[in-house]
């Protein structure tokens, strides 16, 4: 490491800074990653065995087919093809994994170099993902239980559950909580409340 490295590495505030970057990175592109697979997945779903998911064999014509290397890709032609993402969208989604690669395998480099986490980068996934939360629920969840939801639905009015749990994070781990230990206080309580 060069002398300037040294000094990134070992400033205590810059490593915990860079440290809570790249895990927060890669944290929210493991959960988006996770629902991508788990969506189609969920489409073709029969019901529950012994606590695990049916899964229609269908799944693996219309979907696995679609690139039988890569699950995450060939699960984002399908949900491409029901009309979730356009190919600009899965274009930058493979950006985003490329960058998710590089913090994971080069992540020295982000703690001891000029090399930063793409805080852009970071802020477009986490739109991508909750506006495809907010597609999934008008798509299938609305179809499905279509009492629960009104006619007319917006979708710029539906607030994911994934939205909410982004958001406590980044607000946990950056030291943004209105009061420290929030979120911590209301579970508690809720757990007391529910014995």
């Amino acid at each position: 490491m060069a002398m300037d490295s040294w000094e990134k590495f070992l400033d205590p505030k810059e490593l915990k800074s860079n440290l809570i970057a790249i895990a927060l990175f890669v944290t929210v592109f493991e959960m988006f990653k996770d629902q991508l697979v788990e969506r189609p997945r969920y489409y073709f779903m029969q019901g529950f065995e012994d606590g695990n998911l049916i899964v229609d064999k269908s799944y693996e014509t219309e979907v696995l087919s679609l690139d039988k290397r890569n699950i995450v890709s060939a699960s984002l032609l399908w949900l491409k093809k029901q009309g979730a993402f356009d190919d600009s969208i899965i274009s930058e989604f493979n950006r985003i994994r490329r960058h998710r690669n590089e913090l994971v395998h080069e992540m020295i480099l982000f703690l001891s170099s000029p090399k930063e986490v793409d805080s852009d980068l970071f802020e477009l996934m986490i739109t991508i993902f909750i506006e495809f939360e907010k597609w999934w629920i008008i798509w299938f969840e609305s179809s499905v239980n279509p009492e629960a939801f009104p006619d007319d639905i917006d979708i710029d009015q539906i607030i994911p559950g994934v939205e909410f749990g982004i958001t406590m994070m980044l607000n946990i781990a950056l030291g943004k909580e209105p009061d420290q230990g929030r979120y911590l206080n209301y579970y508690k309580q809720y757990k007391a409340k529910s014995r």
